[in-house]
């Protein structure tokens, strides 16, 4: 979805994924695409030395995007979604009613409806 580079920077080492509700707090969206953001380890770092760790909310990642990168988050976050969806929305299947994607060890759907909030 990110093309293994970092959302904010390009960077395309040192990868990690970054959960925008935290982990400990929303174990129900763990697995949920939408809930992670590919990140350069560094500003992994940067982000969590400024809100600390566990009980993140998107939120706070919203304002650390805009801070120090002058990022819109929500409207990246839109588009990237939007665009991966459109790749692989058909694969090998015949469309369905909500789009199915694997992340991880669960499977998650979305609805046309998330994509346009």
């Amino acid at each position: 979805m990110y093309h293994y580079r970092c959302a904010l920077t390009g960077k395309t080492e040192s990868l990690v994924c970054h959960h925008l509700n935290s982990w400990n707090t929303y174990p129900e969206q763990r697995f949920e695409i939408s809930n992670g953001v590919l990140l350069a380890r560094s500003v992994h770092a940067d982000f969590h030395i400024t809100y600390k760790f566990g009980n993140n909310i998107e939120k706070q990642f919203e304002d650390f995007c805009r801070s120090n990168y002058k990022i819109d988050w929500l409207r990246l976050k839109k588009n990237t979604l939007k665009n991966f969806m459109k790749k692989t929305q058909y694969g090998n299947h015949q469309p369905t009613s909500s789009k199915s994607f694997y992340c991880g060890e669960k499977v998650q759907r979305l609805g046309d409806e998330k994509l346009n909030q």
